[in-house]
């Protein structure tokens, strides 16, 4: 098994940082390469790669070693020292899942008002979120919108209403974000996060303001018109 003392010591230098119950191999540019699953997590015992291929540890391919390694410091048939081959286009791609809830009444969607973060600060977007590790894209928007509105919805109660691919052009990211309209929820709304949210305000279907997110305000046109997928930012 590989030493994980040796790993966590030798992190800032070789490049491997330990995370949760695994450890995460990255190249001198701090590039993700490949993470190592121990055994209590989902996939015991494999080393995953970008775009999800897993192999068993054993079997990982080394392409190269780091001489700077020092080769009594691990057993030499764990080969920490791994890059991967540059993805290429038969590959899998590594999506980034986003969660958006669509909360409407008389013919108003519910949006919030960005504040203090990275991406569309000061713009108006759903209650929305990430996928995180560990949990299906149903719990990960029920846990996002208990986190900004306050309110609980059972994962049953979830609706898939709009799927939408979208090429980030900022970032060139290839991103699959999901819409969902809840058929109840508990609680009372409430601005539950007023530092990355500025208001909360009901908004016409029909009259989005301007200072939109683009991608949010093609998602509810599609669902107004009944459409169930699109794609945004691709070619063609």
């Amino acid at each position: 098994m590989i030493d994980f003392e040796v790993l966590t010591e030798r992190a800032a230098h070789e490049g491997i940082e330990r995370i949760g119950v695994g450890v995460v191999v990255r190249d001198a540019s701090g590039r993700f390469l490949m993470i190592h699953r121990a055994a209590d997590d989902v996939l015991p015992g494999l080393w995953e790669y970008p775009g999800g291929h897993c192999l068993p540890l054993l079997a990982a391919p080394c392409h190269h070693r780091r001489p700077d390694l020092r080769e009594d410091r691990v057993n030499p048939r764990d080969d920490i020292r791994l890059t991967t081959a540059p993805a290429s286009r038969t590959d899998p791609p590594a999506l980034v899942v986003g969660v958006h809830l669509v909360l409407t009444e008389a013919h108003r969607v519910l949006l919030g008002r960005r504040r203090n973060t990275r991406y569309a600060a000061g713009m108006w977007h759903l209650p929305a979120g990430h996928m995180e590790r560990g949990e299906p894209v149903t719990r990960s928007m029920t846990r996002e919108a208990e986190e900004e509105l306050g309110i609980t919805i059972a994962e049953d109660d979830l609706l898939l209403v709009h799927t939408l691919h979208h090429l980030d052009a900022d970032d060139g990211r290839s991103r699959l974000q999901l819409f969902f309209r809840p058929t109840r929820y508990n609680g009372r709304l409430r601005n539950a996060e007023p530092d990355k949210c500025g208001e909360l305000r009901w908004w016409p279907l029909d009259g989005l303001p301007d200072d939109t997110v683009p991608y949010t305000a093609h998602a509810l046109a599609g669902i107004t018109r009944g459409s169930t997928l699109s794609t945004v930012g691709w070619a063609g």
